[in-house]
């Protein structure tokens, strides 16, 4: 899981006195009134699109350019208590602290203060993950902005995207720390390492960018037949490129390509559904699909993004279920059943 850089507009507080539902802004702490509304995003995608009940948090860690706040149980000394959002509407325990310009994770590693928002497990084959990411007024200070999805969207949209990786942590988060004990990787274990090993080769960039393109004009295709044309015909690229690069000492690489897909798919594929929700970012189809291809920065993300677009088209798919629940399921293998 990457981090991200991200900027998010900070949300004023409103003078007319507008009674929010979950909890009265002026009640929360002001640098956290944005996350506020990212929980609500959440909540929204957890109960009406991933079908996910209500949960528990993680250990949060949000930041400014003072600042963490957070919902840990065991705060630094010299925490001070505060009022901060509620979680699927209940009461948490928040605190702030001085982080003096470094961040000490539940890893015991410390981090520089930066643009940065990622998940993580607390431990080595931990069920329990930690999510950590700056607080409105810190993303907006950095001034990005994405004019295809507005630049509160973006920013809900890849919270969404990493905090969707905590709910993940107890199947992914655990298989992704059993790949690392057991394998031996020359380069850092992560979603981007293939593409970073591959990039430079200029033949097998040209095949994954037309197996990428193909999925995407299966996606946009008129009509469902269509589309399992396509996808059909994506699959087959998909298969060939692993078997013919994928040998030897990179024959790992079958079941990461596999794995990193789904995970990262899922997660760009929460952002696009809540994006597009009439409740959520409210946009078209088309325009927030390309708003969070990036212009297919990364091959990972936006290949998966792809797979569930299509398993979503032709399918009626449970992904609370198939992606956040007991089993480890692979999106290439839930589209390819969907197209037999």
């Amino acid at each position: 899981m990457k981090n991200l850089v991200i900027v998010l507009i900070l949300i004023s507080i409103c003078s007319c006195k507008q009674q929010n539902k979950e909890r009265n802004n002026s009640e929360i702490e002001f640098e956290l009134v944005g996350v506020q509304k990212w929980f609500n995003a959440w909540k929204l995608t957890a109960n009406d699109i991933l079908k996910i009940q209500p949960h528990e948090p993680p250990l949060m860690l949000f930041f400014d350019d003072e600042y963490v706040y957070t919902n840990s149980n065991e705060p630094p000394k010299n925490s001070i208590e505060i009022n901060g959002p509620k979680f699927f509407g209940k009461e948490l325990n928040w605190t702030k602290f001085k982080h003096n310009d470094s961040l000490t994770l539940p890893t015991n590693q410390r981090v520089p203060i930066g643009l940065m928002s990622f998940t993580a497990p607390i431990s080595n084959g931990s069920e329990k993950a930690f999510f950590v990411m700056g607080v409105p007024l810190f993303w907006k200070n950095a001034k990005v902005t994405s004019k295809e999805l507005g630049d509160e969207n973006l920013y809900t949209s890849v919270f969404l995207h990493e905090f969707a990786h905590t709910q993940q942590n107890k199947i992914f988060g655990v298989k992704l720390d059993q790949f690392d004990r057991d394998n031996k990787f020359k380069l850092e274990l992560s979603d981007d390492m293939i593409q970073e090993d591959f990039e430079k080769d200029s033949i097998y960039t040209k095949k994954i960018k037309a197996e990428i393109n193909m999925f995407y004009d299966a996606f946009h295709a008129n009509n469902i037949l269509e589309t399992k044309q396509l996808a059909t015909k994506g699959l087959e690229m998909y298969n060939r490129r692993q078997k013919e690069y994928f040998v030897n000492d990179r024959a790992i690489y079958n079941t990461l390509d596999d794995f990193f897909l789904t995970m990262e798919g899922i997660g760009q594929y929460t952002t696009v559904a809540w994006l597009t929700h009439p409740k959520g970012g409210n946009l078209d189809i088309q325009k927030a699909v390309k708003g969070m291809r990036r212009g297919g920065k990364w091959w990972s993300q936006d290949e998966g993004l792809a797979m569930f677009l299509i398993y979503a088209k032709i399918s009626n798919p449970e992904l609370g279920k198939e992606m956040f629940g007991s089993d480890l399921n692979m999106i290439n293998q839930l589209l390819e059943k969907q197209l037999k």
